[in-house]
């Protein structure tokens, strides 16, 4: 990937070229890479005025890279953007995207009635844009509870030997559920193009060649064992 500010160095680019460099960095698998530019990131975000135009867009991207990382420090700082940004009342997108986002992050501190919470208020402005696909996705989310989702069932390991990522089991899930990947994106906080290279990998894992097969091989694994249908 190629950007406009790629002669200048990790610590000497611009907030909006760093939040580029992460996404890609995440949607890649480059995870070490993603770890350094989330660390570079992350006080910018924290310094810059809650209004300045892109920090939102740059704090969607550093929640996503902190969840996929596993950075609860991280994780934090992203949930006080977040919560910055709903506090000053800035617009968000008709999936009620900043409370999902809050949402997810809550979520993964162990924060379950939070969450909850904010799914609830998500919920409310997906069904006030009339955003069918988000409203599915966050009722689902809220029956499932911290607890009792499918992805806790789903195994981790295909019968090849090889492992799921966190991600991947994540994806497993909505496609077992049906989800389009832009419902999957906005669940998972990370850009369509993340949950399309997803999708694809976990083709190559199970040797399947569409989202139906691998539905019936999620749905049997979580069902009658780990080695699917026909294995």
């Amino acid at each position: 990937l190629v950007l406009a500010d790629d002669a200048a160095s990790p610590g000497d680019a611009s907030m909006d070229v760093l939040a580029l460099r992460l996404d890609a960095s995440v949607t890649l698998g480059k995870l070490p890479e993603a770890g350094v530019l989330l660390a570079l990131l992350l006080p910018r975000l924290v310094k810059a005025p809650i209004h300045r135009l892109g920090l939102i867009d740059a704090a969607f991207v550093a929640g996503g890279g902190a969840l996929t990382l596993g950075d609860d420090q991280a994780v934090a700082t992203c949930l006080r953007l977040a919560e910055r940004g709903i506090a000053a009342g800035i617009d968000e997108s008709p999936a009620g995207s900043l409370h999902l986002l809050r949402a997810r992050l809550r979520r993964r501190l162990g924060d379950a009635a939070g969450s909850d919470a904010s799914f609830e208020r998500g919920l409310e402005a997906a069904r006030s844009f009339g955003h069918h696909g988000i409203v599915r996705t966050i009722e689902i989310a809220l029956a499932a509870g911290s607890g009792a989702s499918a992805i806790s069932r789903l195994p981790i390991h295909t019968p090849s030997g090889e492992t799921f990522t966190t991600r991947e089991i994540e994806v497993l899930e909505g496609l077992m559920r049906g989800e389009t990947n832009e419902v999957m994106a906005a669940r998972m906080v990370v850009s369509e193009h993340t949950v399309h290279r997803h999708v694809a990998t976990i083709y190559h894992k199970l040797d399947l060649h569409n989202r139906s097969a691998v539905a019936a091989w999620a749905m049997s694994a979580v069902h009658g064992g780990a080695d699917g249908p026909g294995r």
